[in-house]
């Protein structure tokens, strides 16, 4: 039987050019949420502060390629989730942080009450 080549052409949306290349998820997104979940598990030993940091940068240069790619790329929805998870890291790796530094100084300053600190000359 014979089929006309009209019936064998792919079918395209009305807007896309037959040639338009697939849309496909942002790499820079990925990475951004990779690092993001990584942040989070890592933000307690305050080491989520640098994945998270770096994972707000990627996820700013992700979101404007997918703004800029006119419909070609995709990840725009995964943005938000994305800055909510990086910043919760950022936090608590300030909160792990800042506890660290408390905890140092109130042992030092009990290690120099407990020896009975003198810090002038010879007294008996």
């Amino acid at each position: 039987m014979y089929e006309s080549p009209v019936s064998q052409a792919p079918s395209v949306s009305p807007g896309r050019h037959p040639n338009d290349p697939e849309p496909v998820l942002n790499t820079k997104i990925l990475a951004a949420q990779s690092l993001s979940m990584i942040a989070v598990v890592l933000s307690p030993l305050v080491g989520g502060f640098f994945a998270a940091t770096v994972a707000l940068q990627l996820v700013r240069q992700g979101e404007k390629d997918v703004r800029d790619s006119d419909g070609f790329m995709l990840g725009g929805g995964r943005v938000a989730r994305i800055r909510r998870r990086a910043k919760l890291a950022l936090g608590v790796s300030t909160i792990a942080a800042v506890f660290a530094v408390c905890v140092v100084v109130l042992w030092l300053l009990q290690s120099l009450l407990s020896e009975g600190a003198s810090f002038g000359g010879d007294t008996v």
